[in-house]
């Protein structure tokens, strides 16, 4: 009877041996081919705009910043997001496009009163290439001000357009232009 380990050493020397003669005589350059099996790990790069794999990460998490519309007047926005991944191929198939659920939420200073935005959305991203991530935003967002003595609270329907632009797979710079805010910052993926 075979031990473990013999049994192990007689897997790995067959599989070397039924591999031997590919190995031995090998067609066309050798080094060709040794780079054609380690690239075949990496993932597939579609040379077409919108045709490219899905971002591997599940995640985003922004920090923005920018103008916001307050009631009377208009404030500075301080605006962190997180976002979860909910469909990595969106409801178009045929390209890259992928469907978060994002919750922003922040203070908006301005002269005299306090005020904090929020907004819960779903971000439709459309991936043209390695370098350039477009996307828009439809949900709900609010706001609250406090003016001396009273406070309004705001509810309306928030839509939205943004563009990212990829300096690596996990941080890119984010800008958005909605009717709540116009924002610029980064973002980062995980």
């Amino acid at each position: 009877m075979m031990t473990r380990k013999a049994m192990g050493l007689a897997l790995i020397l067959s599989l070397v041996l039924a591999q031997g003669s590919a190995w031995a005589a090998p067609k066309g350059n050798a080094s060709h081919q040794i780079v054609k099996v380690l690239s075949a790990a990496e993932p597939e790069v579609s040379s077409e705009p919108w045709k490219g794999p899905s971002e591997p990460y599940a995640f985003t998490a922004s920090f923005m910043a920018g103008y916001a519309p307050v009631v009377d007047s208009g404030g500075f926005i301080l605006l962190p997001s997180i976002a979860r991944k909910l469909v990595d191929r969106g409801f178009v198939p045929d390209i890259n496009n992928s469907v978060y659920i994002e919750l922003a939420m922040g203070p908006v200073f301005k002269s005299g009163d306090d005020a904090f935005a929020y907004s819960a959305h779903l971000r439709w991203d459309f991936t043209k290439d390695l370098d350039w991530t477009f996307y828009a935003v439809g949900g709900f967002g609010g706001l609250v001000v406090n003016y001396p003595g009273s406070s309004s609270h705001l509810f309306y329907p928030r839509f939205g357009l943004g563009a990212m632009l990829h300096f690596t797979d996990q941080l890119a710079a984010r800008a958005e232009v909605s009717h709540e805010w116009t924002t610029a910052g980064v973002v980062f993926s995980f």
